[in-house]
């Protein structure tokens, strides 16, 4: 329903675009073919490293050749985005380069700065404890996944006034 209301705003509103957020709600319902629909809207219009990322990730066992060329893209356009680095390290070591295994300790410091600061968003936990993983850190990666804050639904909304929100760190209205 999210991302059909999204598609809809789309259509409305047709300047503002959020072919981006459209894909990612795709994929959350398991909508994957519409997903890459909405990320290669995404790709074409705005060309920004977490579009291409996006459709890379969604293209990675549909089209292998195209995955990697995105994944490179992706890293060219930002090289220190932590996701990018885990999952172009993952593809390098998978291949039998060793230098995945830097990248994923490039994105390991990143995350661990973050975690140290306690500013990490939401689905950095996951990405963090894996790139622990794959870096023989099993006790730590243990410990990023049950750092990650829990969800407890009566913070998400104000009884009080409907039109606030609550979110983990914050107010949003």
């Amino acid at each position: 329903k999210a991302a059909e209301t999204l598609e809809l705003l789309g259509e409305l509103y047709p300047n503002r675009s959020e072919h981006n957020n459209i894909g990612v709600a795709y994929s959350k319902a398991g909508l994957k073919d519409k997903a890459i629909k909405f990320y290669k809207k995404a790709y074409q219009k705005d060309k920004n490293q977490t579009a291409i990322f996006n459709l890379a990730l969604q293209l990675k066992y549909k089209d292998r050749k195209r995955y990697e060329e995105l994944l490179t893209e992706s890293y060219q356009m930002d090289p220190n985005d932590p996701e990018t680095l885990c999952e172009l390290g993952r593809n390098k070591l998978n291949k039998g380069d060793e230098t995945g295994k830097i990248l994923l300790e490039k994105a390991f410091n990143i995350y661990k700065r973050k975690f140290d600061q306690n500013s990490m968003n939401d689905w950095e936990y996951h990405w963090f404890s894996s790139a622990a993983e794959e870096l023989g850190k099993h006790s730590f990666a243990e410990t990023i996944r049950n750092s990650k804050p829990k969800f407890e639904a009566e913070k998400w909304y104000n009884e009080k006034n409907l039109t606030e929100t609550f979110q983990e760190k914050g107010l949003i209205k």
